[in-house]
């Protein structure tokens, strides 16, 4: 499963399009080029281009990270997620410049009282699947470049622990049964109480760049979970307001786009 970052890249200067000495040679020598022959040419060099400009960037890793105050006390659960880039140039146009991002690494498990579990998933509303290599981004300042490696470059540089912004939470989830994956439901930030009993809140979501290895283990509590693709629910189950299949299906839990 990937994601795309699309930046602007300027134009190439102007070219001389007079046809090459070569070319004129070629062509009044009595064999003309076919049409197909050039659209092949054409498309062969347009492939070896897009190839050739294809660069990966350097890797990075962030600390996802889930604060919960209850009456037992502050809770926490954080996962390390890393994220790779391959910048590529697109075809036919210069202006399409590509960032193109995979993922690996798990949701956000937090130990609650009363052996419950709310989970951070790897995606929210706005980004859906592309939440674990969109968030970064608007944790840290903008910052302005013009291609893929300026901005990561420029990214990597920062540092200090981040609070999220209300709009850029990951989705929060929990099940009624945690053996039985068809009674997952979401949870609202803005009241864990109504999930969690009184006097459970959020108290907040931080993120931080992170040389830490990628977490692992979330199947030691999802016991359910098998191999990639995650496994999806009957068509149509939903629960509470939240429909649920795609979150199991495309890795929500679990990713790994190795």
């Amino acid at each position: 499963m990937s994601a795309y970052l699309k930046f602007t890249v300027p134009a190439l200067p102007s070219e001389d399009r007079r046809p090459s000495p070569g070319f004129r040679r070629h062509a009044s020598g009595g064999k003309m080029i076919q049409r197909r022959d050039l659209l092949s040419m054409l498309a062969g060099g347009a492939s070896a281009l897009l190839i050739g400009c294809s660069k990966r960037l350097p890797t990075y890793r962030y600390r996802l990270t889930v604060e919960v105050d209850t009456p037992q006390g502050l809770r926490r659960g954080s996962s390390v997620i890393e994220v790779r880039t391959v910048d590529q140039i697109a075809f036919p146009g210069p202006e399409a410049g590509i960032a193109r991002t995979s993922v690996t690494g798990e949701a956000v498990a937090v130990d609650l009282p009363g052996g419950q579990t709310l989970f951070a998933l790897l995606r929210n509303d706005a980004h859906s699947s592309n939440f674990p290599s969109q968030v970064i981004w608007e944790a840290y300042p903008p910052l302005v470049t013009p291609d893929a490696a300026s901005a990561l470059r420029a990214l990597l540089k920062q540092d200090g622990l981040r609070v999220l912004a209300p709009r850029s939470y990951p989705t929060l989830a929990r099940f009624r049964d945690i053996r039985n994956s068809a009674s997952v439901v979401r949870v609202n930030p803005a009241d864990l109480a109504a999930s969690f009993g009184n006097n459970t809140r959020l108290r907040r979501i931080t993120i931080e760049l992170t040389d830490a290895a990628v977490s692992e283990g979330i199947r030691k509590k999802l016991v359910w979970l098998s191999e990639f693709p995650e496994p999806s629910l009957k068509p149509g189950h939903s629960g509470d307001d939240f429909t649920f299949p795609a979150i199991l299906r495309f890795g929500h839990f679990r990713r790994s786009d190795i």
